[in-house]
């Protein structure tokens, strides 16, 4: 696609919504569209980025699917680059101020070693950050292998939605371990917000409730139900835990990594 085809696509500008009460940034998010089972097509891009910003998030990594044995085709990573740039700049012709940034969702399978020596992998937003997916089911030994292999190699790993893990929702406490080794927590605001099961919602309150979260992320994949709105998240933490808590795991912590800068714990 190009810019032209996005403002087709989406023909107009909009107002901004008024007064914006947040700057969040959105870490995990499947905005781009047509490479994974994100949004579909750019219109859906664009109406994900607008329902982003007109509700206080100012920053979102693209981080779409990468290495997953499911997937067809794999996009390079000068492709992955290539399609934000040209979605940023159709954003702003558009006039939505949100601002992207390259990433992936990179799924750990035995090809990860080689990919990462090789510099064959997007970190997010070009930071010493890398975001890792597992199978749900799988074994908690494999996970705690790759993860320590991924810092032995300097990067920095963060867990995508470790609340979904069957190993963590058996044993919460192997998420005390992850985080005492200095791997970053990521939490989804589905599961956070029960739309993904009761045993993933648990563990996410598990977690939460003993600082044991570092970063909660919208890992959206439409502007339907999945969607990069993250507004309501931020509230129900801030009512039901702290609105500290809240800014640090939807913004200082967020950019922070946005600008490869050392996080802070979310509670003390």
């Amino acid at each position: 696609y190009d810019i032209m085809l996005i403002c087709w696509h989406f023909p107009g500008s909009r107002e901004p919504a008024g007064e914006r009460s947040a700057a969040v940034t959105d870490m995990h998010c499947h905005i781009l569209p047509c490479v994974d089972d994100g949004a579909s097509s750019v219109e859906e891009a664009c109406s994900m980025a607008w329902k982003a910003w007109e509700n206080g998030t100012e920053r979102i990594i693209a981080t779409p699917h990468f290495c997953r044995p499911d997937q067809r085709r794999r996009l390079s990573i000068s492709e992955f680059r290539r399609c934000v740039y040209l979605l940023q700049k159709g954003l702003q012709e558009l006039g939505c101020g949100l601002e992207l940034r390259s990433g992936m969702e990179v799924f750990a399978t035995a090809e990860l070693p080689k990919l990462m020596e090789e510099r064959k992998l997007l970190t997010l937003a070009d930071s010493r950050y890398l975001l890792v997916e597992f199978y749900f089911d799988e074994h908690e030994t494999y996970i705690c292998d790759t993860l320590r292999m991924v810092a032995e190699r300097g990067f920095v790993p963060v867990i995508a939605h470790p609340e979904r893990y069957h190993a963590v929702q058996r044993t919460p406490a192997l998420a005390r371990e992850w985080f005492s080794r200095g791997y970053i927590m990521q939490l989804n605001k589905g599961t956070i917000l029960g739309r993904m099961g009761q045993d993933a919602k648990q563990t996410a309150w598990w977690l939460l409730e003993r600082g044991l979260a570092h970063v909660v992320a919208s890992d959206a994949h439409s502007v339907g139900r999945r969607n990069p709105d993250l507004s309501q998240v931020r509230d129900v933490i801030g009512q039901d835990l702290s609105w500290q808590y809240a800014e640090v795991l939807l913004e200082e912590n967020p950019w922070r990594i946005f600008r490869n800068e050392k996080i802070v714990p979310a509670r003390s």
